[in-house]
């Protein structure tokens, strides 16, 4: 974390769950500041060999979208984002994703819904969770590849991504290692 200037506070994103905190420091005053990535011909990360991926993010935080959004897009992939469940649902009938990061816990149309919806319109896809709390286990049976904790650490999430895509998605047979009754569990 650094100071901006007009005392705004430029963070990197897995800065942004422990210090954004809207009591300590003002959100108009917070800019993410992840590290730039730079693609390679033909839509692969410079940080990996996987080839861009498109991911569907929803979160009823705006900052938390475009942190996730943005760092998403920075290791070489499409992004589309929403901050209502039931906008995220309409998209998954839409169009296909291979991966989808959804929040747990959102007003109206719950991350439940957004679950189920994903298992429905793109079974294969990598499916992972963000919440404050939630017991995995029961997210597991319903098909979602890892749980992640609130505050997210974000290079943790951009791995397990990693790692659920390399095992899931057309070819795979949607054999991902974390979707298992066991999955992934990880956070603060």
């Amino acid at each position: 974390m650094t100071r901006a200037p007009a005392g705004g506070v430029n963070l990197a994103p897995e800065q942004l769950g422990r210090a954004a905190c809207k009591r300590c420091v003002p959100a108009q005053s917070v800019r993410i500041v992840p590290a730039r990535r730079k693609l390679r011909p033909g839509g692969t990360s410079l940080a990996g060999a996987e080839p861009m991926a498109k991911f569907l993010v929803v979160d009823d935080d705006p900052s938390t979208v475009h942190a996730m959004s943005r760092l998403l897009r920075d290791e070489g992939h499409e992004v589309s984002r929403f901050t209502r469940g039931v906008d995220a649902i309409d998209a998954l009938a839409r169009e296909p994703f291979d991966a989808v990061v959804a929040d747990l816990e959102m007003p109206h149309t719950d991350g439940h819904a957004v679950v189920r919806a994903a298992r429905r319109h793109a079974p294969a896809a990598c499916l992972v969770v963000t919440t404050v709390g939630a017991d995995p286990a029961p997210l597991h049976a319903e098909g979602v590849c890892a749980v992640h904790q609130k505050p997210i650490v974000f290079d943790a999430l951009v791995a397990t991504i990693r790692e659920c895509r390399a095992h899931s998605g057309p070819g795979a047979g949607g054999a991902c290692p974390l979707r298992s009754p066991g999955g992934r569990d990880r956070g603060a």
